[in-house]
Order: structure tokens, then C-alpha cells, then sequence
């Protein structure tokens, strides 16, 4: 199956599970996640489902759902991804203040732009997951799932995408609100890693 087959085939078979808009209880303890953002799409053969645009794990055991809440409520300075997304707005809206390069620094915390993000979350991003109980199995498939959706010619962003925006430009290239793991698709490709992911999404209940 070709790098395109299979990411296809990854947005079908997630495509009729749940969606979340906010952490919940009812996330597993340990998965992976899989955003998702209004007005992005993929289409093959005249099909469009929703595109993911970031896959994510946990490292610390029985942690996914704090990650989850993080990613929603927390800061920049402990979730890349609101950086990311913080940064686009700053450039987008050509914002003042606070400046990029501040809002990249580590350590610096602007709460009036994590509002911001927080809102953005709520209203135009959600995400569907899957359970992973083994930690190294969580790393391997996440970085192996990035490498697969990372710019595959169904799945390339809209001309408003957020992304175009973001300072790192690893991610207007890859589609995807993920630095590591887009340009490691050869090696990240073989194996047998693929017949696991549908194996664990036939296995467990429809979150």
C-alpha cells in the first residue's frame, strides 16, 4: 500500500468515530489524538472527509486526558501546539503585541493571546482518538502516522489555512501542525506498523 493509500485509509477509518470538542471523561487513559479543523479537507475520487491536521501522544503513563485538557486550557510554554497556533494569529492579524519572537521564546506567557487560542480550540478545532496502552507503541505509531499524513497530495490545505501563517515553515509544507516526524517517511513507511493501527481501531469500542 502506497504512502497516499494509507493515509487515505487512515481518514476513513476514523472518520465514524466520535468527535470531541472539549476534554472529556470519557477519553481512554492512554491513545493518541487526531485534530481536526473547520474548512479542512481531504478528497480522492470525489469523497472529501474532514483532514487531519495534528496526531499526538502522551509520554507519561495514564496521561492522555490531562494532555487533551492542556492542549485546550493550558499554555505555550507546555503545549507546542497552542505556540504554533498563537504564532499564525500574531502573524495573520499582524498583531502588536505581543510580539513573535516573545511568543516563541520559552518561558514568556501572555495570557490575553492564550485566551485566544483557548477560544479558537473551542470554536473550530475537535478531535477524535484512539487507545494505546503500551508507551512505546504510542511514540512508534505517532511518528509513523505524522510521516504518513504529512504532505499527501489528497490531503493538502485550503488557501485560508491557519498554517500558511506559522513561523515554522515545516508545517504550510506538510499540512499538518506538526514539526517532527514530516520529512521522515521512507523508513517511517515500512514495517508492519499499518495492520496494528487497524488492528487497535477494530479492537476497541467507538470513542
Amino acid at each position: 500500500m502506497q504512502k497516499e493509500e494509507r493515509c487515505w485509509r487512515i481518514h476513513e477509518l476514523l472518520a465514524d468515530r466520535i468527535s470531541f470538542k472539549e476534554p472529556s471523561q470519557e477519553l481512554p487513559l492512554n491513545g493518541i489524538y487526531f485534530f481536526y479543523e473547520d474548512g479542512e479537507y481531504c478528497e480522492k475520487d470525489g469523497i472529501k472527509l474532514e483532514r487531519i491536521v495534528r496526531v499526538g501522544t502522551h509520554i507519561k503513563q495514564d496521561n492522555f486526558q490531562k494532555r487533551i485538557h492542556y492542549h485546550y486550557n493550558g499554555n505555550k510554554n507546555g503545549s507546542v501546539f497552542r505556540k504554533h497556533l498563537g504564532g499564525a494569529m500574531i502573524a495573520r492579524d499582524n498583531l502588536d503585541y505581543p510580539p513573535l519572537s516573545r511568543w516563541l521564546a520559552k518561558g514568556t506567557r501572555f495570557q490575553e493571546l492564550e485566551c485566544r487560542v483557548s477560544e479558537l480550540l473551542q470554536k473550530s478545532f475537535r478531535f477524535r482518538c484512539i487507545e494505546v496502552e503500551d508507551g512505546n507503541e504510542r511514540l512508534a505509531l505517532e511518528k509513523c502516522l505524522i510521516a504518513t499524513l504529512s504532505r499527501c497530495e489528497h490531503c493538502k490545505h485550503s488557501q485560508n489555512w491557519l498554517g500558511i501563517y506559522a513561523k515554522d515553515p515545516r508545517i504550510e509544507l506538510s499540512g499538518l501542525w506538526n514539526i517532527r516526524h514530516t520529512k521522515r517517511v521512507g523508513r517511517l513507511l515500512d514495517g508492519n506498523w499499518f495492520p496494528r493501527f487497524e488492528q487497535l481501531l477494530k479492537s476497541m469500542k467507538k470513542l
